[in-house]
């Protein structure tokens, strides 16, 4: 059996990857993926979107699965899943890459409110923690690794498909 659209199964093995490497790293650090200070490294594949937009898909499902761990339950399912599906979304959009870096960082306010909602805790500082780490870990190190990384021609060639 021949397959007719080759980029196409690609793109789907990519987000299958994605979405298991998304899972697999936030449960393994599952200590530092969860609450206020929340340095969730698989984060970073938030910004594969800026090389194809199409592997938001795969981002998506890898949160939505973490979540499906979470200890804040359904709220933390739907609304943190929510909020990365916002972010993969117009980080795929964006064409400044400036901007694109701050958008996980904007819509991890959406799990901030999770967070304190389900600690009762006060939401500015849970605010600040969530999107502070957050902030770290995709501008700050995701920024500087997909400069990097967008300037390797083998590695673009695969994210595309």
């Amino acid at each position: 059996m021949k397959v007719k659209n080759v980029k196409n199964v690609k793109v789907i093995a990519l987000n299958a990857v994605i979405a298991a490497l998304y899972a697999a790293t936030s449960l393994v650090f599952s200590p530092i993926s969860f609450y206020a200070l929340q340095f969730r490294v698989s984060e970073l594949t938030t910004l594969l979107p800026l090389v194809n937009p199409s592997l938001g898909i795969g981002v998506t499902l890898g949160c939505f699965i973490t979540n499906l761990y979470s200890p804040f339950g359904l709220p933390d399912i739907i609304f943190g899943t929510l909020s990365t599906a916002l972010t993969v979304y117009f980080v795929g959009k964006i064409k400044k890459r400036t901007i694109a870096l701050l958008a996980p960082t904007a819509f991890s306010s959406i799990v901030a409110v999770v967070v304190s909602v389900m600690t009762e805790a006060p939401f500015l500082p849970v605010a600040a923690a969530v999107m502070g780490s957050e902030f770290i870990i995709t501008f700050v190190i995701g920024g500087a690794l997909f400069s990097a990384a967008l300037k390797n021609e083998k590695f673009v060639a695969l994210m595309r498909g």
